[in-house]
């Protein structure tokens, strides 16, 4: 053999090689979540789903970068620090805390890497930038099927708060919907380090409110308030928003302590998915077991590994595809508006009944286009 056939065939073998490995090469993306602390049900649940999906969904085509942002801002923009000048990955999912994405939301758009809010709620984030998008609803949505709920009930509701992003952005938006439908509120408000919570509690009740709205940041701060509430022996109404539906919360709590609580959520996957969506969630269920949060994670997770599965086999720029896409997913169609918030999903009412929630009669019809069964009210061109 000549010298030359011999290169000539080194050459051939070397670029095969290096298609063969590009071919292999798995996408980077970046996850922030809370991994422990007291928001680290949700943030467990999302890196479940986001590993379920990986698998089972996109044959393994993306390796995730997991960080633990504790559901503080500080953590939080230190992961952006390592996920935009370290490992330059183009897109980040997680955020289990509003909070974190606000905090962090300013390296993300001066780097022009997206950021998929998987999680958080607050109305704030709607104005965050134009490479922030997120799959689940704003709060204000949350907020006006809530005070509608309780200014059908009650003249005068108490409310205690924690002082973070979340909980104060919820409290705000349920305050504008309270004066809307002549619902006085009684506020309160905590730190989050605050483990004794009589003191509140007793000057609510001293104000004579008809009903008390629990708004924590965690599904386990929720449940410290109402443990002792209970222990002063108030037999007040008890609402709370997503968290007395955690599976967590539920099973520490026990059905007696849960009974009868109202509370705002998003719909299940059994309430809304398509057959095919529904065995999706059993199949994630045997290998995961239930999520440990809110089974309204298991859409919202999953859907936004759809949007960004396509917005990378598309080929096309990730936020120009993101902000002009139309989704079917796995509870109808759906898409991301002109704030990058999702248009198809809104809220709906539970109660606590015999330990498990159910669903209630919704007494108003927020703006967004779906409703809480997967029905659609109306539909408008995307966003450009």
């Amino acid at each position: 053999m000549s010298s030359f056939l011999k290169i000539r065939l080194l050459f051939v073998a070397t670029v095969l090689s290096l298609s063969s490995a590009s071919a292999d090469e798995k996408i980077v993306l970046g996850v922030s979540s809370a991994l422990t602390g007291g928001a680290a049900s949700y943030g467990v649940d999302i890196k479940n789903i986001l590993t379920f999906a990986n698998q089972k969904l996109y044959k393994n085509r993306y390796e995730f970068i997991f960080e633990d942002d504790k559901c503080n801002g500080r953590d939080a923009v230190t992961a952006a620090q390592k996920f935009v000048n370290i490992l330059h990955v183009r897109a980040v999912l997680g955020f289990a805390c509003s909070g974190t994405i606000l905090a962090s939301a300013p390296l993300y758009e001066k780097s022009k890497t997206i950021a998929l809010v998987l999680s958080g709620s607050a109305p704030a984030i709607s104005q965050s930038g134009e490479y922030i998008f997120r799959t689940w609803p704003s709060d204000s949505g949350a907020a006006e099927v809530l005070a509608a709920r309780l200014s059908a009930k009650h003249h005068k509701v108490g409310v205690i708060s924690e002082q973070t992003e979340y909980a104060q952005g919820l409290l705000d938006a349920v305050s504008r919907n309270a004066k809307i439908h002549g619902l006085e509120l009684e506020s309160e408000s905590f730190i989050s380090d605050v483990a004794d919570f009589r003191s509140l509690l007793l000057k609510l009740r001293s104000r004579d409110v008809e009903g008390l709205f629990i708004n924590s940041q965690t599904d386990l701060s929720f449940l410290a308030i109402l443990k002792q509430a209970k222990e002063m022996k108030w037999s007040v109404p008890i609402y709370g928003a997503f968290w007395p539906g955690s599976r967590t919360l539920l099973e520490k709590a026990g059905p007696e302590m849960v009974e009868g609580i109202e509370f705002v959520d998003g719909p299940t996957p059994e309430e809304i998915f398509t057959a095919d969506g529904k065995s999706v969630f059993e199949e994630f269920k045997k290998e995961f077991g239930a999520p440990q949060s809110v089974p309204f994670m298991f859409a919202t997770v999953l859907e936004g590994m759809r949007a960004i599965d396509a917005a990378y086999q598309s080929g096309k720029d990730l936020r120009e595809y993101l902000s002009s896409a139309s989704f079917e997913g796995f509870f109808g169609p759906w898409r991301f508006d002109q704030n990058g918030d999702i248009i198809g999903l809104r809220h709906v009412m539970r109660v606590v009944l015999g330990g498990e929630p159910r669903i209630l009669p919704t007494l108003s019809e927020p703006s967004s286009t779906v409703n809480g069964l997967g029905q659609t009210l109306s539909h408008s061109s995307p966003a450009n």
